[in-house]
């Protein structure tokens, strides 16, 4: 076996998930961590998967570019030079939402807090939606904080949005 990993950038349109990762099954793949994010009108998929050695990474690509929902998009296929398995920091202790005015610099600022309390974000999604008093931001945050520093880290991430204005809402999973 071999792994890769398959980064699609795409126009966001209805069954392009089942489209790449029914490819990648036809042709001998199985598919482990995907993520995907409609990002404005484009969207970005990213998958790990394992190829048995006589499939060649050709095979893939030549599947990928067959696909109608694939026609205008970009995509990059490599081999994926990570342990495909999670360590401890990649385990959601807690899901964590913060909504509120838009600020420059809120992911960083936000990001940065973590670092201290030896806290990984796991997944993240941010948006700016039209709100009634203009743009806003919605933040959604799944993270690992360890047992040891999980209230000190929530206290001073809910400080940090209280500061700023937005409200924060955090809960243990």
């Amino acid at each position: 076996m071999n792994t890769y990993i398959l980064s699609v950038s795409a126009q966001d349109k209805s069954g392009l998930i089942a489209a790449v990762t029914g490819c990648l099954f036809d042709l001998g793949a199985n598919c482990g961590d995907t993520n995907f994010a409609v990002l404005g009108q484009g969207s970005e998929m990213t998958c790990v998967f394992d190829l048995p050695a006589e499939i060649v990474v050709d095979d893939i690509n030549q599947g990928l570019a067959e696909l109608e929902e694939l026609s205008a998009a970009k995509y990059d296929i490599k081999p994926f030079s990570y342990s495909k398995d999670h360590n401890e920091s990649a385990t959601i202790t807690h899901l964590i939402t913060i909504h509120g005015g838009d600020h420059q610099g809120l992911l960083a600022q936000l990001s940065e807090t973590f670092i201290q309390f030896n806290a990984n974000i796991v997944r993240l999604s941010s948006r700016q939606i039209e709100g009634s008093d203009g743009m806003e931001y919605h933040i959604e945050m799944s993270v690992f904080i360890p047992q040891s520093t999980q209230e000190s880290c929530l206290a001073v991430v809910g400080n940090t949005a209280s500061s700023l204005q937005l409200s924060f809402n955090a809960v243990a999973v």
